[in-house]
């Protein structure tokens, strides 16, 4: 689709194209943001973003599918 790669994640077998990977992911981070209060290193929401502390005094970063 418009020269973006497909990519399926091997955990769940959901697929997207990387537009809409990327906006997921977007989604999904603002979502962690605004509802995790405390969160720890580690700590897992919805299976796509991780909280680390190894950055900035702790993030929430992509962990699904990339590229």
């Amino acid at each position: 689709y418009l020269g973006q790669p497909y990519r399926i994640d091997d955990m769940t077998g959901e697929g997207h194209f990387r537009g809409d990977w990327l906006s997921i992911a977007n989604s999904l981070i603002n979502e962690a943001e605004e509802t995790v209060d405390n969160p720890v290193d580690g700590q897992v929401f919805k299976d796509y973003c991780v909280y680390t502390t190894e950055a900035f005094g702790g993030i929430w970063t992509w962990a699904g599918p990339n590229n």
